[in-house]
């Protein structure tokens, strides 16, 4: 406790409780995407021609962020690359799905 407040306590009132009760759902919230947000992430990296494992350079401060930024919105490989085709291709100008049979 530190001048009568306490950092952990939760009060009675409802801005204590429903704030508490925020913090619980975005925590689920978080965990229940992670991976899918993960895999979204690796998917696109591939697109640029990249590994999914230079995700992980999110964890270098300040430049990481910024770095794996420009690489999700950079623009992919029209051509295909180790991880396959180009996702682009598979759609025709009308937007329906071309067989896998077709030639691009």
């Amino acid at each position: 406790m530190f001048f009568g407040f306490s950092i952990f306590s939760v009060d009675a009132t409802p801005m204590g409780i429903l704030g508490f009760s925020m913090i619980g759902i975005w925590s689920l919230y978080c965990l229940a995407t992670a991976l899918p947000r993960l895999a979204v992430n690796v998917r696109r990296l591939h697109d640029t021609g990249r590994s999914g494992l230079f995700y992980f350079i999110v964890f270098i401060p300040v430049i990481g962020p910024i770095l794996l930024l420009i690489w999700l919105v950079t623009e992919g490989h029209a051509s295909e690359n180790r991880w396959g085709k180009d996702p682009k291709v598979l759609f025709s100008d009308s937007g329906h799905i071309l067989s896998n049979n077709q030639n691009y």
